[in-house]
């Protein structure tokens, strides 16, 4: 009983006074009491430290994945990016092919012109020859007609 006095002593100095058996009861209840308050601390502690643990964990997941979603963003935008250069690349080779084509029609109806003009004038040759030609029969029959009948 005398190691409890001491220890309880500087806890409790107003327990020195009393001479009868109270002083052990009451040192036992607040040392009980002490306990239970050293474990619910201990346990507020460990609980506070699993607490910011947790957090720590869900700042570090939330860091993580929005890392993760930046990086898709930018894989996105990429993406994106790359679909509009093939898209203008593919529109630019259509209107090369089609510019193309339209000249090249252009060329083959100007050769078709060209060849329709050069048939014209090769018709309207050989009419003009023909028709000289009939002219100058014409011409000699009159005059035989005329020599004859004279």
């Amino acid at each position: 009983m005398a190691a409890w006095k001491i220890c309880l002593f500087p806890l409790f100095p107003s327990l020195r006074c009393r001479k009868d058996g109270f002083f052990l009861l009451f040192a036992l209840q607040n040392f009980t009491l002490l306990l239970q308050c050293k474990s619910e601390m201990t346990q507020e502690a460990n609980l506070s430290k699993l607490k910011s643990e947790v957090q720590g964990s869900q700042e570090h997941h939330f860091s993580l994945l929005q890392h993760e979603n930046e990086k898709l963003q930018h894989d996105i935008e990429k993406m994106r990016s790359e679909l509009r250069h093939e898209i203008d690349k593919v529109t630019a080779e259509h209107r090369l092919d089609l510019n193309l084509e339209r000249g090249r029609i252009r060329d083959e109806l100007t050769n078709q012109n060209a060849v329709t003009s050069n048939l014209t004038n090769k018709l309207d040759r050989e009419i003009h020859a023909l028709e000289a030609q009939l002219e100058g029969a014409k011409y000699d029959l009159i005059k035989y007609c005329i020599a004859h009948f004279l």
